[in-house]
């Protein structure tokens, strides 16, 4: 086989073709130049009998009797034995198998059979240069395509690589070179990562009703653990003007367990001794934990899914003050939840979406009075359907359109902790953190992003855009209490700014201007929304 001088290096969902690119141009180029050594038969046509494959380790004999079986008979020549190497080279290429070469030897055509030659060209050497943070052998084991002296499944190759880089801070592109070895070819791994320790601390002004202004959120995460890739996660949030008005603490452990399926574990820890929902204030602690596992579908083109499957076991130690009277509401339950995610990535835009059930498990907690105690006629088996839904576009000269809409829709009351909500940064903007919550709902958001102005602005800008936005929301409370608002409308519009500045701070400033009274906002009341976050 004779191989090009120099090196192809390929990454993404273009890999395969840029392998075929690479290999098939010379081996071509070496076919047809072994086909002039072929002796012209006379007469110039003739019966073919059978081709003789040899070489062949990788695809089974039936499947390439089919293929050549169109080329068989008489009246055959060597247009006929071409078209039978092509089509032959396109099953190897189909298979996944690039770096195969079919060729016709010289040869005199005798008894009919007419001899194909497969070359099956082999890995040589393999080697991972770049790594810093992560094990090169781990990284080499988790691309078996590519091991030594095996001939390498493009296709397994590509989806193994996409499987290596899900892992943030990482991503490994393929080098191939020609081997010292006849039909052999070099793969070096070149890897760009970065530390997989991460910290940020941010400072925003979203905060709930009767709590002070200011957030502060810090998090820890370390993304390779025991050079599994398995990652960790703190957070703590609080409100650093009175801690006993808002203070939670947060743990996430990810274990991905094979290149499908992958499981997470998190919980947090509410200190809170204040919080309003909708009207209603909710006094008390809580925590919850959870166990999700994720496995991953198969793609379509640029299309991936996976499904998860989620337990949970929620505790909240409450006193509700309704109407001035205040009484214990402690409520224990198990939640289920199995969701469904897709995600389609073009040229241009980006579509996502999840829709996911959620179930509460009776028998697994407090009782049934319980749930009732809390919220009129709310039972512990309760279940509703919540979905998401984002899609973003981008424009000639850099303009992009980004639309969000969540929506839930349920069959009973439900307790506030499972109930929909609306307002705050995430929502609604320009109306408190959850100003308004209900059993269903939705919220929609459609947002214009300006060009990036960072060119204009130095060095030390790395993004700079400025959006223009409007947000809106529909609750509505099943079975109300007499008196009781049941429906909810929440409308806003404004403008803002975001920025990322020295790579490590992002920052956000948006003016928010309600245009729909709520339950503590007033309409025409603008809010001016801030957030900086600085990162490692």
């Amino acid at each position: 086989m004779s191989m090009r001088k120099g090196i192809c290096a390929w990454g993404g969902v273009r890999c395969p073709l840029a392998l075929a690119v690479a290999f098939l141009l010379p081996v071509y180029a070496t076919a047809q130049d072994a086909a002039k050594g072929v002796p012209t038969p006379a007469p110039s046509t003739y019966q073919i009998n059978e081709y003789l494959v040899r070489g062949n380790t990788l695809l089974g004999a039936v499947d390439i009797e089919k293929t050549v079986e169109p080329f068989l008979g008489p009246g055959r020549s060597m247009t006929d034995v071409h078209a039978a190497r092509d089509a032959l080279q396109k099953l190897y290429q189909s298979a996944g198998y690039q770096s195969v070469v079919v060729e016709i030897p010289p040869q005199q055509v005798k008894g009919g059979v007419v001899l194909l030659k497969v070359s099956e060209n082999e890995i040589g050497h393999v080697r991972v240069v770049g790594a810093k943070y992560h094990s090169p052998q781990a990284i080499r084991d988790a691309v078996p395509s590519l091991a030594e002296g095996t001939v390498p499944n493009f296709t397994n190759v590509q989806q193994q690589l996409t499987d290596l880089n899900r892992q943030p801070g990482r991503q490994v592109v393929p080098v191939l070179s020609p081997g010292s070895l006849p039909q052999t070819m070099d793969v070096t791994l070149k890897v760009d990562d970065s530390n997989p320790l991460h910290g940020s601390v941010e400072v925003d002004n979203d905060h709930s009703a009767d709590t002070p202004d200011l957030r502060t959120i810090a998090n820890i995460r370390y993304d390779n653990l025991w050079q599994l890739g398995h990652t960790i996660s703190a957070s703590y949030i609080v409100a650093p003007q009175d801690r006993s008005a808002t203070e939670v603490y947060a743990l996430s452990y990810l274990a991905p367990l094979s290149s499908d399926w992958s499981l997470l574990g998190s919980g947090y820890k509410s200190n809170s001794n204040a919080n309003t929902l909708g009207g209603t204030t909710v006094l008390g602690k809580g925590e919850a934990f959870s166990l999700q596992a994720t496995l991953q579908l198969s793609a379509l083109g640029q299309y991936t899914q996976s499904v998860s499957f989620g337990v949970s076991r929620k505790h909240f130690d409450q006193n509700i003050t309704l109407g001035g009277e205040t009484e214990k509401a402690p409520l224990t339950y198990v939640p289920l939840t199995l969701a469904y995610t897709g995600q389609h990535v073009g040229e241009k835009s980006t579509t996502g979406f999840t829709l996911a059930g959620n179930f509460g498990l009776r028998g697994a907690g407090s009782e049934n009075s319980a749930f009732d105690n809390q919220r009129f006629n709310a039972r512990d088996n309760f279940a509703y359907l919540h979905a998401d839904f984002n899609y973003s576009r981008l424009f000639t000269g850099d303009y992009s359109l980004v639309t969000r809409f969540s929506g839930q829709v349920a069959d009973a009351p439900l307790v506030s902790s499972e109930q929909f909500a609306a307002g705050g940064e995430t929502t609604v903007r320009g109306y408190l953190s959850a100003e308004e919550t209900a059993d269903t709902g939705g919220v929609g958001s459609i947002e214009l992003r300006s060009p990036s102005i960072n060119a204009w602005l130095g060095s030390f800008a790395n993004d700079w855009r400025f959006h223009a936005f409007f947000d809106g929301a529909h609750l509505q409370l099943i079975d109300p209490l007499p008196g009781q608002r049941g429906r909810f409308t929440l409308l806003s519009t404004g403008v803002g700014t975001r920025f990322t500045v020295f790579h490590y701070l992002d920052g956000q400033v948006e003016y928010a201007y309600p245009l729909r009274n709520g339950v503590q906002t007033k309409a025409h009341d603008g809010q001016l929304l801030f957030s900086v976050k600085a990162g490692l």
